[in-house]
This record gives C-alpha cells, structure tokens and sequence, in this order.
C-alpha cells in the first residue's frame, strides 16, 4: 500500500498579513480556518499531514490544531527553524 503525505508550509512569517493577530495558517475561509479547509480538501487522497511552523508561530498553531482539528488524520509537525523559503519548508517536512 502506498502512503501519501501531504506536506503544508504554514511556517512563514506572514508579513504581508501583519495586521491580523494571528497565523495566516489560520485566517478564516468559510468559517473555518484555511489550513482546515486544506487538510479537508485532500483529506480523500492522503494518509497523513506533516505541518511545517516557525518558531514564532509552533506553539499557537500546534495547540489550535491539536484542540480543534477532529478528524482521524495523522497530523505530525515539522520545525523551520528559519523561514528560508517554500522549498526549504517542504525539505523540512519531508524529512519526517
């Protein structure tokens, strides 16, 4: 059986988003927060998500995930320490 994972970035720094208070990761999109409407989106086609965060934003984003995500998909975190690209996020992920 082939596993698939999908890996989402969330760990920039979101300085085009600055004037909200928390994690573009986690601006809502229909009323529920676009890394939700992602994981839902292929939540059909993989066995498992890896969430690549900062520092900056590990915490709130891992307690929010862990407290309000409530489907049996695998989640695992990843760290970034430094928010060097896109690329560099998913070499991050993968590594898990």
């Amino acid at each position: 059986m082939n596993h698939r994972t999908l890996v989402i970035p969330c760990g920039g720094l979101g300085a085009r988003l600055s004037a909200y208070p928390f994690p573009k990761c986690l601006l809502p999109v229909a009323q529920r927060p676009i890394l939700f409407q992602i994981m839902q989106a292929w939540r059909p086609v993989v066995d498992r998500v890896v969430l690549v965060l900062n520092p900056h934003n590990e915490s709130l984003v891992r307690r929010y995930v862990e407290t309000y995500w409530q489907d049996p998909l695998p989640i695992d975190f990843a760290l970034q320490l430094r928010p060097t690209g896109t690329c560099f996020a998913i070499q991050e992920g993968l590594r898990l």
